[in-house]
């Protein structure tokens, strides 16, 4: 009997002893997830302040530029469309500037009329082009302008082809229609009629700047994966083999001032309204600065739209954080 109960007891430490073994490597566990997760927070913390900083110098990096050659932006200065490495001491900093100048900006399909954003003519007229241009079929440019109109405009008169919150509060998961600009052309996945395929097929050309206009296109910028938004803004004027060649035959340090751009022997006999000529410039007002943080085990990367102002003085609009979709 004693014996017995010897057995027992012995069996109890077992089992206590088993289950404080578990608890202590619960414990452990949870303190080196728990260390793990502040290491990781701490990281992503001190990456976000490199951030703040390296934006800063950018910035600063703009403004020296823009003391040194006041409106004129070329592809051959070091800061512009190439990537800028600043090493860090766990990890490293890639930026890079993006001219924003050569996309269409789906917000100027709209332009302000009494305080009411309206549809724009022409500048349907050039985006359905500059689709065409991209190999999407004439009807179903026509439609995509006409959603994107509806989903920017102040009314809710839906155009033919469009869609408006009658179209889009019968979905299954029903929503509204923006009724101002976009924030990113990432919302146009949200429209009707815009597959995954035919949102890739257009997104290279495509931006969102905060004005509801096209900016100045900056001749200075332009290169042969631009032809569709250069054939759109020349209003079929010129053939994509003339842009081509304005392209190939554009000096290595860029033109100093559209008047030299215009005087190209391409243009002589030609007639360019003041409408189109005065849609191109020699700097960029917009662009992005892309940012690639690597911090210890942090990784971040942010899409900032910069605005250079004509004062010579940039700005941050807005940052989009993690992967272009």
């Amino acid at each position: 009997m004693i014996k017995k109960q010897q057995g027992v007891a012995l069996l109890i430490v077992l089992l206590l002893m088993l289950s404080l073994s578990v608890t202590a490597l619960a414990v452990s566990e949870t303190m080196r997830l728990s260390t793990a997760r502040l290491i990781a927070g701490e990281q992503r913390e001190q990456a976000l302040w490199h951030l703040q900083s390296v934006e800063l110098l950018a910035l600063n990096t703009l403004q020296q530029q823009w003391q040194a050659r006041p409106k004129v932006d070329t592809p051959d200065e070091a800061w512009l469309e190439k990537d800028i490495v600043i090493p860090l001491e766990e990890g490293a900093i890639v930026l890079r500037f993006v001219d924003r100048s050569t996309c269409f900006n789906v917000n100027g399909l709209v332009r302000t009329a009494d305080h009411e954003l309206v549809a724009d003519r022409l500048a349907a007229k050039r985006f359905k082009i500059a689709l065409r241009q991209r190999g999407v079929g004439r009807q179903q440019a026509e439609r995509l302008v006409n959603v994107i109109t509806d989903w920017i405009d102040s009314d809710q008169n839906g155009v033919s082809g469009g869609a408006e919150d009658s179209f889009y509060t019968r979905l299954e998961q029903p929503f509204r229609t923006g009724g101002h600009p976009l924030a990113s052309v990432t919302s146009l996945r949200s429209m009707a009629g815009v597959s995954k395929g035919l949102y890739q097929q257009i997104k290279p050309i495509l931006c969102a700047l905060p004005i509801t206009e096209q900016p100045k296109i900056n001749v200075n910028m332009m290169g042969r994966r631009h032809i569709p938004v250069l054939f759109a803004a020349f209003d079929g004027l010129l053939s994509r083999e003339e842009i081509g060649l304005l392209i190939d035959r554009r000096p290595e340090v860029g033109f100093s001032s559209i008047d030299a751009f215009f005087a190209q022997s391409l243009f002589q006999g030609k007639e360019i309204p003041p409408e189109v000529r005065q849609g191109f410039g020699v700097w960029s007002e917009y662009l992005t600065l892309t940012s690639e943080i690597r911090y210890g085990s942090a990784y971040i990367q942010v899409r900032s739209l910069v605005r250079m102002r004509e004062d010579g003085n940039p700005y941050i609009i807005n940052r989009e954080f993690g992967p272009s979709l």
